[in-house]
C-alpha cells in the first residue's frame, strides 16, 4: 500500500517512460524513495548522475534557503542537469529537467 501522494502515480512510468513524469512526480520521489527504487538498476555513472539531480530536486523543495546556499545550488543544478544530459538518452531531456535550472535561477533574484 502506497501512501495517498503516491498512488496516483503510475510508478513503471520510472522504467519505461520517465519523460512521462510531471515535475510534481519528480520532486516527490526527490527523495529517498527513489534512491531506494533505482539503487541497483543503473550503472555507476548513471546512478551518480541521477541520484545528483534527485538531490538538486530536494535542495529546491526546501521551504528556505540562504542566499549564499542558492548561488551553489544554480552550480549544482546546472552540474546535474549536464551529468543528466551525458548519461542518459536525449528522449529523456524533457522542458520539465530545462525549467528546473530556471528555478535554481531565480532564487538568487
Amino acid at each position: 500500500m502506497l501512501p495517498k501522494e503516491l498512488a496516483y502515480m503510475q510508478l513503471h512510468l520510472i522504467f519505461t517512460t520517465p519523460s512521462w513524469l510531471k515535475i510534481y512526480d519528480w520532486l516527490l520521489l526527490a527523495g529517498p524513495i527513489m534512491k531506494y527504487l533505482l539503487q541497483d538498476f543503473f550503472h555507476d555513472e548513471q546512478r551518480k548522475a541521477l541520484f545528483s539531480y534527485l538531490d538538486v530536486l530536494s535542495r529546491l523543495w526546501c521551504h528556505s534557503i540562504a542566499v549564499k546556499e542558492a548561488r551553489q545550488l544554480v552550480i549544482d543544478t546546472k552540474e546535474a542537469i549536464a551529468d543528466m544530459e551525458m548519461h542518459f538518452p536525449v528522449w529523456d531531456a524533457t522542458i520539465n529537467r530545462h525549467m528546473i535550472m530556471h528555478i535554481a535561477e531565480a532564487m538568487c533574484v
